[in-house]
C-alpha cells in the first residue's frame, strides 16, 4: 500500500510541475489515471467529466508548445490511451499547434496516437467506439521529396472521424484520413484517404467500402446476444 501511495504522490507532483507552464484541467478523480510528460509551454489539456475506468491509464507525452487536447464529457477508457506529440530526438523536434478534439460520449479500449507534425489535427465525433490495439499515425515520421523541385509531397493535415463510428480492433489509421458519420472500420484494416459516404463498412488493406446502408448499436443485448438462428 505504501508503494502505491508514493507512486501516486510522485505522479501528482509531476502533474503540478507540468501545470506551472501549461493549462491543464482534469477532474480530481482522474489524477492517478493520467500521466503527464510535457516538455514545453502553453499547451492546453482539458478533460471534462468522464467515466474513465479505475484501472485505465492515459499517458500524455508532449514535446512542444501551444498544443491542445480537448476531451468532452462522457469519455470512457477501459485500458489505455497513449498520446505522443513530438519527440526529443535529433531527427524530429518540438511540435507546435497540434490539436486533438474528442467529442461527447466516445469510448476507447486500447489506442495509441502519434504525430510528429506541427499544425496537425485529430477530430473525433460524438458516440464513437474504439476497440483495442488501434494505432493512429497522424504522421509519416519522415519527409518524402519529389525529385527536381525538392518539395515535400507527404504533408500532414489531419484525421477526421465522424459521429457514431465504430473502429474495430487492430485498425491502423493513417494521416489525412476522413471518415463520415455512422461508419464501421473492420478488424485489422489499414485506412487512408477520404470516405465521404456515411452508413458504410470500410475494411481491408488498403481499406475500401465493403458494405453500404448499414448502422450499428453499442448495446449487444438488443437482439444480438441471443444469436437466434
Amino acid at each position: 500500500m505504501r508503494f502505491y501511495f508514493i507512486k501516486e504522490l510522485r505522479q501528482y507532483i509531476k502533474f503540478l510541475k507540468c501545470k506551472r507552464h501549461n493549462l491543464i484541467s482534469v477532474p480530481a478523480k482522474n489524477y492517478k489515471n493520467i500521466n503527464f510528460n510535457i516538455d514545453g509551454v502553453n499547451n492546453k489539456i482539458i478533460f471534462e467529466d468522464n467515466n474513465i475506468s479505475k484501472s485505465a491509464k492515459i499517458n500524455i507525452n508532449i514535446y512542444g508548445d501551444n498544443n491542445e487536447i480537448i476531451v468532452k464529457k462522457g469519455f470512457y477508457v477501459s485500458l489505455n490511451f497513449n498520446i505522443l506529440i513530438g519527440q526529443n530526438h535529433p531527427n524530429f523536434g518540438k511540435v507546435t499547434n497540434s490539436k486533438i478534439y474528442i467529442d461527447e460520449n466516445t469510448s476507447m479500449e486500447k489506442v495509441n496516437y502519434f504525430t510528429y507534425n506541427s499544425n496537425s489535427y485529430f477530430n473525433v465525433g460524438k458516440k464513437c467506439m474504439f476497440a483495442f490495439d488501434i494505432n493512429i499515425f497522424n504522421t509519416d515520421a519522415h519527409p518524402i521529396y519529389s525529385i527536381g523541385p525538392n518539395e515535400i509531397i507527404n504533408k500532414v493535415k489531419g484525421i477526421n472521424i465522424g459521429n457514431h463510428c465504430l473502429i474495430g480492433a487492430n485498425v491502423t489509421l493513417l494521416k489525412n484520413t476522413n471518415i463520415s458519420d455512422d461508419c464501421i472500420l473492420g478488424w485489422g484494416g489499414v485506412v487512408s484517404g477520404s470516405f465521404q459516404q456515411p452508413h458504410c463498412a470500410i475494411a481491408g488493406n488498403p481499406a475500401k467500402i465493403v458494405k453500404t446502408d448499414i448502422t450499428w448499436n453499442s448495446n449487444g443485448s438488443k437482439g444480438y446476444v441471443e444469436n437466434k438462428q
